[in-house]
């Protein structure tokens, strides 16, 4: 570890201070959070190395992270309710905004949120969230990371299976600020503001509102593989408050809670010609 930067007051009782954990190297920050969350870490700390060498992605796939090229956060949240899995996509929602915003904000860029958890940039893959569970006797909580793109090239990128970016590449003109100190401060205060709002009155449909209006899935022509590899094919619609994504295909609209969504740009664009 090489450096830990503690905040010795909460901002709000609705919002933790951020303790931060600095790593030259980690295997995944996630694991690194779910050891600290069963060994009795309470919600607000956050670990950010600066090379993972097993990063974790959704679906068991594998997230690159090479040294000094990426941002590799995971953050620890308490969890209240029951249904932890639900607390836990809303998370992801609010982590997701705040990145999206965080990169909009710093590097004038256009991030947009694909369903459900993928940050992309002109349709390329830039960052990605990932949520954990994590049970210690009768506590639950949840670590959510995120990974962004910041300084890999495009023959690097060219090596991936799905078409990808980085912020060095979509900012050319924004070097200077493309390092993990200046994301990191902005992103934890654009995350607190977005869990503040989450655990506000109202702040399923704010939240819910701020996510449509940052996905970039609505609207697009989909393919969803579905749990159980069943597939649906449609038009996305929306995005409930939920976090489900509707999308509107031969027999009507059906809610999709879970699974891996494909952008049929290639045969969208073939019939705008």
């Amino acid at each position: 570890m090489r450096e830990t930067s503690p905040q010795e007051e909460t901002l709000t009782p609705q919002v933790p201070a951020w303790r931060v954990q600095r790593f030259e190297s980690l295997d995944s920050t996630n694991r690194f959070i779910l050891d600290q969350a069963r060994s009795g870490a309470k919600e607000g700390l956050v670990a950010v190395a600066d090379e993972q060498v097993s990063g974790r992605g959704r679906l068991g796939r594998r997230w690159l992270s090479p040294k000094g090229s990426s941002f590799s956060a995971s953050v620890l949240f308490g969890c209240s309710d029951r249904d932890g899995v639900a607390t836990a996509q809303r998370l992801v929602r609010v982590v997701s905004l705040a990145m999206s915003y965080s990169l909009s904000e710093i590097y004038e860029v256009d991030a947009r949120i694909k369903w459900p958890n993928d940050l992309e940039i002109d349709g390329e893959k830039v960052a990605g969230v990932l949520s954990e569970l994590c049970t210690t006797g009768s506590e639950l909580s949840v670590v959510v990371g995120v990974g962004v793109n910041l300084l890999q090239s495009k023959g690097e990128l060219d090596l991936l299976s799905r078409p990808a970016t980085s912020i060095s590449i979509k900012a050319p003109d924004k070097q200077d600020l493309i390092t993990v100190d200046v994301l990191l401060d902005v992103f934890l205060s654009n995350l607190s503001k977005w869990l503040l709002t989450l655990r506000s009155g109202a702040g399923l449909s704010e939240i819910a509102q701020a996510y449509r209006c940052k996905c970039s899935t609505i609207g697009e022509r989909v393919r969803v593989e579905l749990p159980g590899g069943s597939l649906l094919s449609g038009v996305a619609t929306s995005v409930g408050e939920d976090g489900e994504l509707v999308v509107r295909g031969a027999d009507g609209e059906v809610a999709v809670h879970a699974g891996d969504v494909f952008h049929l740009r290639v045969q969208r664009d073939l019939k705008s010609k």
